[in-house]
Order: C-alpha cells, then sequence, then structure tokens
C-alpha cells in the first residue's frame, strides 16, 4: 500500500447519519461511511459511473450552521460491489469556503471506534 493511501485512511473520520443522494433525479445514493473534507466513502445500491463528475447532496438531521443539506461536487474514484452493495469512493471538490463548513459536519456526525 502507498504510503499517501496509508495517510488518507488513517484521515478518514467514521460517520453516522448523514446519507448522499444525487439531486439531478432524487436518486438515495446512500450512508456516507466515512468522510473527510476532500473525499468520502458511500454504502448503497446506486452505481455510479468511475471517473464521472456529480453534483452530490449531503442530507443530515438537525442543523450545522442553520443548514440541514449540503451539496458538492465530486468524482467517483471507485466502485466495487461488497456483499450486494455498492462501495463508492468519491473524490469531494470543495470551495475554499466549504471546508470549514465540512469540518464542522464531519466533526457532529464523525463517530469514534468506542461510540
Amino acid at each position: 500500500m502507498s504510503k499517501s493511501k496509508e495517510k488518507r485512511q488513517a484521515e478518514r473520520i467514521a460517520i453516522r447519519g448523514i446519507t448522499a443522494w444525487l439531486p439531478s433525479n432524487h436518486s438515495l445514493l446512500g450512508a456516507v461511511a466515512n468522510m473527510t473534507p476532500y473525499g468520502a466513502l458511500i454504502v448503497g445500491t446506486n452505481f455510479l459511473r468511475k471517473k464521472e463528475f456529480y453534483r452530490i447532496r449531503l442530507d443530515f438531521e438537525g442543523a450545522v450552521e442553520r443548514q440541514s443539506s449540503f451539496e458538492i461536487d465530486a468524482q467517483v474514484m471507485w466502485q466495487e460491489e461488497i456483499e450486494g452493495q455498492q462501495h463508492t469512493g468519491l473524490s469531494l471538490k470543495p470551495h475554499p469556503e466549504d471546508i470549514r463548513f465540512l469540518e464542522r459536519l464531519i466533526k457532529r456526525f464523525g463517530t469514534s471506534p468506542w461510540d
């Protein structure tokens, strides 16, 4: 495993309570399993094409900075079917002003192994 892949894995935070959607056709992609401000793993049932760019909407319970959803551009980096579910690795493309919001979102919905 490359050092950059090891570093990305170490930075990921497990997430509970955020779902991902395609706003273009209102399709549920699945649950956000882990996330950083620059990447996310979605576990669900919908297939997305590798290397394609999508607009993704993240929905969450309660407000973070008065928002209960957030839209961001993302590129599909990989996808694999595991036990009937699509695991999709996304590279998020935040604008500079979005990074602080994403950090707050991760802090609010992130979990530790002891939760």
